[in-house]
């Protein structure tokens, strides 16, 4: 009776797992060595258990003032474009304000002008003329793109 060996395909999509040598039906059977097998890795991932706070801070999010100003004015320019408002509070309300004007769109394109429009509109248009004027075009957009990264890591979410 032939051992079974292991696929050439099975060898190709699964090379993290650990492999054994085929298994015999007796124990009297001669050894048979699979196929030479090249070094295997193994991917360990970890994260922290579901209800635990992430490591640093810790604790519950409590917004601040601004927090709350800041998320108003962003509701208020997306209700003034989707033309409807949430009946909850917060940010589960911005969250079924944004789904409506992903509903509202009839195309991809007109979802993503909709959301262009309301971006504009958190900036005074001199602003956003001078960022893209003086700071998009040095290092082909780099210096922009760095800033706006130190910015977000600056922020505590």
């Amino acid at each position: 009776m032939a051992t079974p060996t292991t696929s050439r395909l099975h060898h190709y999509l699964l090379p993290a797992l650990p492999s054994r040598p085929p298994r015999t039906s007796s124990s009297s059977a001669p050894s048979v060595q699979g196929p030479s097998r090249r070094p295997t890795s193994r991917l360990y991932c970890s994260s922290p258990p579901v209800g635990a706070p992430p490591s640093g801070k810790g604790g519950e999010y409590r917004p601040s003032l601004a927090d709350d100003f800041l998320l108003a004015f962003f509701r208020a320019k997306m209700v003034e474009e989707v033309g409807w408002d949430s009946q909850k509070p917060g940010y589960e309300g911005l969250i079924e304000v944004a789904n409506r004007l992903m509903i509202k769109g009839k195309s991809a394109s007109e979802t993503e002008q909709s959301a262009v429009r309301v971006l504009q509109a958190l900036f005074p248009p001199l602003l956003l003329v001078l960022f893209k004027a003086l700071l998009a075009p040095i290092a082909n957009g780099q210096l922009a793109s760095m800033m706006v990264g130190e910015f977000i890591a600056s922020q505590t979410f």
